[in-house]
């Protein structure tokens, strides 16, 4: 007698009743494969039977085993897992099917039935805003919704673990501990739920940071991280200061200060509190806008949305060295205060390369002046280029000269002078510019004063030979024999001992004129 292994196979297929996928006559031993699965069947507990005269072999019991599950089925019950629901019904008996013959016996194959489940899920919905946009010193507050589209009901928990710097300052539904704040709560199928939470980042920094929700699915527990939170913070104001100069080598250069905020928050009004000080300038001038009290200059003010301020400080340099301005003080926004602190930095110091007029004493006789323009680079590092500008006094005359390298000194313009055309007090000057390497241009100048006194002091005497001193002393000698011999009515001159040195020198430029004139 034969008899056939009925397997039915059904689908997995939620929120539908289950519904047969696969018959097939199967015995002990057997299997088969379905959806890429291999079911084995078994029988179990194996009793030696007669049912109708027939000997045969009954299974009280049968094993379904396959790659993602195992299962054992007594006779007439059924047994459900998350996959499938599994039935051993009853047996079949088929006599005319041969393979069943297990010599004397008949192999006995049950029906056995495996339904998909109408399983019941919950899954977990959250709905949050990753990057957020917010300005410095304003709340935000972030919208959560969490809901389960599942069928089944769960526990849902949302947690945060908030940055440093970073607060909550208020929230519905939600529960702070430090710097995390937790959402949770039992949502039934198809159940959603809003939250809101608000923030104050405290540095105005941008930040990073990530959260975690778990629930329960078929008594798994789902835990999912949230990564990528982020919060962009927009500045609620952007402060500009300058300085017109930051380097200077003439005192008593004017430079301008300027201090401008703009209140870039669409909403909030800046409140601004800011004390100036200028060390070691002279304030020239001030604006109307700032309190001065002793030494320092007080600015308050209010700058509506959208808007901006400004103000300005005319300074001079009165000495060489360090300049500061210095400003202090507080820039309020929707009651959070932030510390305000700069200092603008300005240098007078003496040029690196500077410029003199002298003149050769070398070169320079009675009757020519030969003047010299020197340069020098006191700067050990920098070499200084496009240098040029004019060297005036009875002449003009231009220079372009292209560089002086560090630490040296540089003769780059010679002039003759005839001694007889200069007279006294005559002034000769030049005026002209340098730069660096970056472009920075500042002036350069040099002047000398020439006086009687300076023409001798740079003049070369000459050095007088033996013959023409002796020729002038005959002279004086025969000059005075002369006047000695003349007659009693001739009054003779006397000359004082002290007035003789005197009268030489002009005897000796006579001398020296009369040479010139017939060699």
């Amino acid at each position: 007698m034969n008899i056939k292994f009925l397997f039915i196979l059904l689908l997995l297929i939620p929120f539908v009743s289950a519904t047969v996928l696969k018959t097939g006559s199967y015995y002990s031993g057997e299997s088969f494969n379905y959806s890429n699965k291999t079911f084995n069947i078994y029988g179990g507990e194996p009793v030696k039977v007669l049912l109708n005269g027939d000997s045969m072999i009954y299974y009280k019991e049968v094993f379904v085993r396959s790659d993602i599950e195992s299962v054992n089925l007594r006779n007439g019950t059924c047994y459900s897992t998350n996959n499938y629901k599994y039935c051993y019904k009853d047996v079949v008996i088929d006599k005319n099917n041969p393979k069943t013959y297990q010599g004397d016996f008949m192999q006995p194959v049950m029906t056995v039935t495996l339904e998909a489940l109408d399983q019941t899920t919950s899954i977990a919905v959250i709905t949050r805003t990753k990057n957020l946009v917010g300005y410095c010193g304003k709340s935000i507050t972030i919208p959560l919704s969490i809901q389960n589209t599942g069928t089944q009901s769960t526990t849902i928990s949302y947690s945060e673990t908030l940055p440093v710097n970073v607060v909550v300052t208020s929230t519905e539904g939600g529960n702070v501990n430090s710097n995390i704040i937790t959402f949770r709560d039992i949502f039934g199928p198809g159940m959603a739920k809003n939250y809101t939470y608000t923030i104050n980042n405290l540095d105005c920094k941008s930040k990073f940071w990530s959260g975690v929700y778990t629930y329960n699915n078929n008594n798994q527990t789902i835990t999912t991280n949230v990564t990528g939170l982020l919060l962009n913070v927009t500045a609620s104001y952007f402060v500009n200061e300058n300085l017109s100069e930051h380097l200077t080598n003439n005192l008593g250069e004017t430079i301008k200060y300027t201090w401008s905020i703009n209140n870039t928050n669409p909403t909030s009004i800046l409140t601004v509190n800011i004390i100036f000080s200028a060390s070691n300038f002279r304030v020239l001038s001030f604006d109307d806008k700032l309190q001065k009290t002793t030494s320092t200059y007080n600015y308050a003010t209010l700058v509506p949305a959208g808007q901006n301020r400004d103000i300005t400080i005319m300074l001079k340099t009165i000495d060489y060295g360090l300049y500061n301005v210095v400003a202090n003080g507080t820039i309020s926004i929707e009651s959070k205060d932030f510390e305000y602190n700069s200092v603008q930095e300005l240098y007078a110091k003496k040029a690196q390369v500077t410029a003199s007029i002298d003149a050769d004493p070398n070169k320079t006789n009675n009757n020519t002046l030969y003047l010299i323009l020197k340069l020098t680079n006191d700067d050990l590092i920098k070499t200084y280029y496009n240098i040029y500008g004019t060297f005036t006094g009875l002449e003009d005359e231009s220079l372009i000269y292209s560089n002086i390298t560090p630490n040296t000194k540089t003769i780059i313009l010679a002039r003759y002078y005839n001694l007889s055309n200069i007279g006294n007090g005559t002034v000769f000057k030049f005026n002209g510019v340098y730069r660096d390497k970056e472009g920075l241009e500042k002036s350069l100048s040099a002047e000398k004063l020439v006086n009687t006194n300076y023409i001798i002091n740079i003049t070369t005497p000459k050095v007088l030979n033996t013959n023409v001193t002796s020729n002038k002393s005959i002279t004086q000698t025969s000059v005075t024999n002369t006047t000695s011999s003349a007659s009693s009515n001739t009054t003779k001159i006397k000359v004082p001992s002290e007035n003789k040195d005197f009268i030489s020198s002009i005897l000796e430029g006579i001398s020296d004129f009369l040479s010139s004139l017939f060699g």
